[in-house]
């Protein structure tokens, strides 16, 4: 790895996630079976890559309902919190060291904790690795929240989305954010949720 590189990574993002963040993810377990009983409900795919998945809590859900999943992680300490089942499933390492492809690639407010420089490379990084769709959501002006260094206009992300061939799935986002009126504890992912299909997938 180039010296480049080594020094760009020092700063993916503002800080990372450890040990008291990831034991504090069980509370939103139940807002992510919302969320997978939306996925599952909208789209059809049978194989899922979750981009920044912190402790799985979506992947246990989809691996669960038959689904073929996988991961990547930034923080070396989520594989203390990793559920069994997705132990040798989940990779540790910078969102751009995914590896494989998948029929949906989901990324869960993770776009606004990297620096903002590399928002592109991100978006290039999921259209690269999904084969059909793309369920994203990301914190955006005003949100608050621990290590928000990215928060921009959705409008952004869409535009750098559909320059890639990827267009928002308005149907399927309303349907999403509908069900997601369910949710009690990770309430901002209701307006955060948008569902990209691979040209007019």
């Amino acid at each position: 790895m180039n010296l480049g590189k080594k020094l760009r990574r020092l700063f993916v993002r503002s800080e990372l996630f450890g040990a008291r963040d990831f034991a504090r993810r069980g509370r939103f377990q139940g807002d992510y079976q919302i969320l997978a009983t939306g996925l599952l409900g909208l789209l059809d795919f049978e194989s899922v890559i979750d981009v920044g998945c912190a402790t799985g809590l979506l992947l246990s859900e989809l691996q669960t309902a038959g689904k073929t999943v996988g991961g990547i992680e930034l923080s070396p300490e989520v594989v203390d919190y990793l559920p069994t089942e997705l132990k040798g499933k989940v990779q540790v390492g910078d969102f751009s060291d995914v590896e494989g492809r998948a029929d949906l690639v989901s990324c869960i407010e993770m776009a606004e904790h990297i620096v903002p420089t590399r928002s592109e490379e991100l978006v290039e990084v999921l259209t690269g690795t999904s084969t059909r769709w793309i369920y994203f959501t990301a914190a955006q002006p005003g949100q608050s929240g621990h290590g928000h260094i990215n928060c921009r206009p959705m409008e952004d992300w869409v535009a750098w989305f559909n320059a890639r061939g990827w267009e928002l799935d308005t149907e399927r986002t309303e349907g999403l954010r509908t069900v997601l009126g369910e949710l009690e504890k990770a309430v901002w992912l209701r307006g955060n949720s948008v569902i990209f299909g691979l040209g007019s997938a």
